[in-house]
């Protein structure tokens, strides 16, 4: 009996050692469970979250994701649940009217709409008095899939009558209430109904959004969509050749990565991330404090040190491509990052690790490089590939996922003691492009 308690005792103890060298279920050090959200075009609308959950929240231009995934128990340990609130406030000086539609992901958990449970997609509209409020919650139910709520359309509008000059656009056209604008045009009318807006490229562009002409701020990237005014503007509609790649940060789009840097720093915006595919030239540095994210998903999930592995074993496949053309240079300085999205198969029993679902992908050309200073990381969760070469200094980081393609078992991994490694495979392969340390 001896004998026995104390081979079981072994057993425990190797799969515990075998555990430590899993990839980490933590998440990341982007990760927070209370704050603010920026990445709203609409800066009267306050957002604020409060909860478990890391990350639940994210914003961009009109649009508002919040998801929530649980994690499974591990030793000896109980899978969790996480929930988040959402707190939208009026931060204007008058009445006025939030809306939005939404869809909706449950998965098992739990989303509620201003303290109504919702299950289905649906459309929310309420008047708010200055500094008023309307609460969002999601709770996770599941381990294989997030509950999630898309908010699009976010609008808060107060009952005013305002003057809106519609200007020609250069390379695509648009129209207004059916109205194809070739002129200036100018129209009156209650902020309440929306002017139906929507734009068409010109044969090599792509839609970039809508403009507030003197502010030059992009104030919606949905090419056909409902705009309302609540202040005298003039308006217009941008495109860019389809080639450039597209970076948003604080709810802005450019076209221009420096641009972007400029905007973020000036801002203080921590993030900006890939928009659309597409392609860099020429030389650009990262400054402290800001990491360039290649996303993974919609939600625009921000991965570091320690991202989250998943149970669901849907096929790899790319979701946000940034190619860097011939020549083309990316400088991480001391504080900086780049984040290329992607998720790992925690295998268990007889299963094989393995990239699944969406990743970022960076896809470099000859002569392309990116160099991470000493201070500066290099998160590589999805995939850097091509023909170009990354750079790491002394005192720089990089990150990728420890694949375990083959676990020895019970028996090899209870000689760890004795220098047996417990993996017959493994791979360590997101950079995939020349890499000096």
């Amino acid at each position: 009996m001896k004998s026995t308690w104390k081979r079981f005792l072994s057993l425990v103890l190797c799969m515990c050692m075998v555990m430590a060298l899993l990839p980490n279920v933590t998440m990341t050090a982007f990760a927070a469970t209370s704050g603010t959200v920026t990445g709203l075009a609409d800066e009267n609308i306050g957002l604020s979250f409060t909860g478990d959950a890391d990350n639940a929240w994210t914003a961009t231009g009109t649009q508002i994701i919040g998801k929530a995934r649980s994690t499974s128990g591990s030793g000896c340990s109980d899978g969790k649940d996480y929930s988040s609130t959402l707190t939208i406030t009026n931060n204007k000086t008058t009445e006025a009217t939030l809306s939005f539609d939404y869809t909706v992901v449950v998965s098992d958990g739990t989303i509620l709409v201003n303290y109504t449970t919702t299950t289905a997609d649906g459309s929310f509209s309420q008047k708010l008095a200055a500094g008023g409020t309307v609460e969002v919650e999601i709770k996770s139910g599941s381990t294989s899939a997030d509950t999630m709520i898309t908010m699009t359309n976010v609008k808060l509008v107060a009952d005013v009558s305002a003057t809106v000059t519609f200007q020609p656009s250069e390379n695509g056209s648009y129209t207004v209430d059916g109205k194809t604008i070739t002129e200036v045009y100018t129209h009156t009318q209650s902020s309440i109904t929306a002017y139906q807006v929507e734009a068409t490229p010109a044969e090599g562009y792509r839609f970039m959004g809508w403009y507030d002409v003197a502010s030059g701020k992009c104030i919606s990237t949905d090419a056909k969509t409902a705009l309302n005014f609540d202040s005298d503007r003039t308006i217009t509609a941008r495109f860019v050749s389809k080639e450039l790649a597209l970076f948003e940060t604080g709810g802005q789009v450019f076209d221009d990565l420096n641009d972007a840097v400029t905007y973020a720093q000036a801002n203080g915006q921590s993030k900006i991330t890939l928009e659309t595919d597409g392609s860099i030239g020429g030389s650009y540095t990262i400054p402290t404090g800001i990491t360039l994210l290649i996303p993974f998903d919609e939600a625009k999930t921000c991965y570091t040190t320690t991202p989250a592995p998943t149970t669901s074993q849907a096929g790899a496949k790319v979701f946000r491509t940034l190619t860097m053309t011939e020549g083309s240079s990316i400088t991480l300085e001391n504080g900086a990052a780049i984040s290329v999205g992607g998720q790992y198969y925690a295998a268990a029993g007889g299963s094989v690790g393995k990239m699944v679902g969406p990743y970022g992908w960076i896809n470099m050309k000859s002569g392309s490089a990116i160099t991470v200073q000493s201070g500066a990381t290099l998160y590589a969760w999805g995939f850097i590939s091509g023909s170009g070469s990354v750079t790491v200094e002394s005192g720089g980081s990089v990150y990728e996922w420890y694949q375990i393609l083959d676990f020895r078992g019970g028996s090899a991994s209870s000689e760890m003691g004795n220098k047996v490694f417990p993996f017959s495979q493994y791979a360590v392969q997101n950079v995939e492009v020349p890499l000096t340390l």
